[in-house]
């Protein structure tokens, strides 16, 4: 897969690799969160294809218009009318593609690529030579109208993506803080974006029944998964008589909006990414600045944790990080070196392959591929930088007191 996009907010040109495992690194402002929302579209814009007035007489190309639309109306709810004059192309392969572009003397435009639309015509073909029995009831049942419409757009999905996307967002925190309201605030009519829907629903969905276990992951054989979550959280949530605990020690908690500021933020991400291992549904994790608010070592913690999910045997996942830290690209190195050696001193379920990642910098407008193709490692030069830069700062202060 890849992303092509031309002149979109702070990014100018950039052609993009889209591998199994996917980190994109920066400062604020270049770009990492628009490329991880740009992807998350493209693989689930299907969300929004309208199946009310789907019935057996629908023309292909209707169902053709009516995706176009979709991707349209999944766009404007993230990204509103903010960006002009772009192009954005999104590869599922060589021949089969999305182009969204905007023209200053142009609508927004939406174009599936020859192969996509063939594979569209093909697949309803097929499907609706499947459903017959079901379609001779159509006109008869307004609910078998709907059942149709709800399995169409669950089988349609297949086309572009094979498996679900889940995207934990930065500000995760704000869920946390807002535990006890978060219904009212998903359902009662606030304008939110589907992401934060997405993601505060999840939290909403699993967060009861990840607290009742008490986190005991009975389903969930791993030593190791149990261990970091105990390391990361340094507590223990239980959802108690309607109520949110975080307990501190055996006999002491406190509510949500008393833990620190990186519990407020883990909290939620380990509660979707639990629910992620208990569903064993091959799932693509975008996951947003994860070092938010956490040491070193927890940001080593948790990337091992992801790299886990990331590597279940028997589930393709999929990884993509949007990061600002420098310990987040080493922790993947020592990965992708241990996965090489094969080492004994590293959980071979937490090895990675070179050939499977993808790693960008973004700055000044454009995003460069970091990885070096002679040692089969993230660029240690990129690494270094910032420490370097921050020495070459205390050397002079030194030279300054001391002398040259």
């Amino acid at each position: 897969m890849k992303l092509k996009i031309d002149k979109f907010g702070p990014i100018e040109n950039a052609i993009l690799d889209i591998r199994d495992l996917n980190i994109f690194i920066g400062e604020s402002g270049t770009g990492k969160s628009i490329i991880a929302k740009l992807i998350y579209i493209s693989n689930t814009f299907f969300r929004f294809l309208n199946t009310k007035e789907y019935d057996q007489n629908l023309a292909i190309p209707i169902l053709q218009a009516n995706l176009q639309k979709a991707f349209m109306h999944s766009y404007f709810n993230i990204f509103k009318d903010s960006y002009t004059d772009f192009n954005l192309t999104y590869f599922y392969d060589d021949e089969k593609y999305i182009i969204f572009s905007h023209d200053t003397k142009k609508e927004f435009e939406v174009e599936f690529s020859t192969k996509l639309n063939k594979e569209i015509e093909f697949f309803y073909i097929n499907y609706k030579s499947r459903f017959e029995l079901l379609e001779e009831k159509l006109q008869e049942d307004e609910m078998t109208l709907n059942i149709y419409g709800l399995i169409l757009k669950q089988e349609i999905k297949k086309i572009f993506a094979k498996e679900n996307y889940v995207y934990i967002p930065a500000g995760r925190s704000f869920f946390t803080m807002m535990s006890n309201n978060l219904f009212s605030i998903i359902e009662g009519g606030v304008d939110i974006d589907q992401i934060l829907a997405q993601f505060g629903t999840l939290f909403d969905k699993n967060k009861k029944e990840y607290g009742k276990y008490n986190q005991t992951f009975s389903d969930i054989e791993s030593s190791f998964i149990k261990k970091q979550y105990r390391d990361l959280l340094k507590g223990s949530y239980y959802f108690i008589n309607d109520e949110d605990r975080f307990y501190i020690s055996k006999n002491q908690y406190l509510s949500l909006n008393q833990i620190s500021s990186g519990q407020q933020e883990l909290l939620p991400a380990l509660v979707i990414l639990w629910a992620i291992l208990k569903s064993k549904t091959p799932t693509t994790i975008i996951f947003e600045e994860p070092e938010a608010h956490l040491f070193p070592k927890d940001q080593q913690r948790l990337l091992e944790l992801l790299v886990y999910i990331f590597n279940q045997n028997k589930i393709k996942n999929r990884l993509l990080i949007t990061t600002h830290s420098p310990y987040i690209l080493s922790v993947l190195n020592n990965l992708i070196y241990a996965g090489k050696l094969q080492s004994n001193s590293v959980d071979e379920n937490l090895y990675l392959d070179f050939d499977n990642i993808s790693a960008y910098a973004l700055s000044k407008n454009k995003a460069k591929s970091i990885l070096n193709q002679e040692n089969h490692l993230i660029d240690a030069n990129y690494i270094d930088d910032v420490s370097n830069d921050i020495a070459i700062v205390f050397d002079k202060l030194l030279d300054e007191e001391y002398g040259e």
